[in-house]
């Protein structure tokens, strides 16, 4: 990799889900090696993530404003699904402020990338292929499936670009008091309060009321995607997949 790359002292870390992670040195400065080979729950990961991260820094002066931080590409190897981008120096699993919230969703709901990136249609694509769920399972998420899907309303908040995977393991609290957005791979052209109610469901953050209704028709869909995203990647932990499907009845009894 290093004769690839031109990077020096690379070593692995953070492996995350999906993502194998290496940093490197060139010039005495830091980068993060990721591979974003194809995964059966997202197309287009690499070209995705290299696209959201030019669009986010396609005004600096905005996004500085904005209180925050991107990286920037710094190499690409598509033959290997590869790409080199700035470290960001800082903690990972910022919890952020009711004005960084508002901040963030002014920010985005300006930004748009390829029309390709079309959450409603990657969605719908991603929560069928259910080839990983076991066979037992697939008539009864279906039925959620289709309940849930049915119940939004995809043209309300259809409004700006959208992180995609936006919980606070992907928020750096950096040295310069802004705050890093990382790991763009599921980046796509949506409605901003799915990325606040995946943030919700993880830092378990209450927002403000005049968010809170507008993220509660996210609840149950990311209910959904949890569901078929540890059923079908971690789909060898078999004592898992009753506990995951249990969830899934909660919510759909309320249909």
């Amino acid at each position: 990799m290093e004769k690839l790359t031109g990077f020096q002292k690379i070593t692995r870390f953070e492996p995350g889900e999906s993502v194998p992670k290496f940093a490197g040195f060139k010039k005495g400065k830091r980068a993060t090696l990721r591979f974003l080979g194809p995964l059966f729950v997202s197309e287009n990961r690499y070209q995705r993530e290299i696209d959201a991260m030019d669009e986010m820094n396609s005004d600096p002066d905005k996004l500085v404003k904005a209180g925050f931080v991107v990286p920037k590409v710094l190499g690409e190897w598509p033959e290997y699904d590869l790409i080199a981008v700035e470290y960001i120096e800082g903690k990972s699993g910022h919890l952020m402020t009711e004005q960084q919230i508002q901040s963030y969703v002014e920010l985005m709901s300006g930004l748009s990338i390829n029309p390709l990136y079309n959450f409603r249609d990657g969605v719908y694509s991603s929560l069928k292929n259910t080839s990983l769920i076991p066979q037992k399972y697939q008539a009864e998420y279906f039925d959620a499936y289709d309940k849930i899907v049915d119940a939004i309303d995809w043209d309300r908040d259809e409004i700006g670009m959208i992180h995609g995977d936006f919980h606070y393991n992907n928020l750096i609290s950096t040295v310069d008091g802004l705050i890093g957005l990382i790991d763009w791979e599921y980046a796509t052209n949506g409605s901003i309060y799915f990325d606040l109610g995946c943030y919700e469901s993880l830092s378990k953050f209450k927002f403000p009321e005049i968010y809170e209704k507008r993220i509660e028709p996210w609840r149950d869909f990311i209910e959904l995607m949890l569901t078929h995203w540890h059923m079908s990647y971690y789909n060898e932990q078999v004592e898992n997949h009753e506990r995951w499907m249990g969830k899934l009845r909660e919510v759909v009894s309320n249909y």
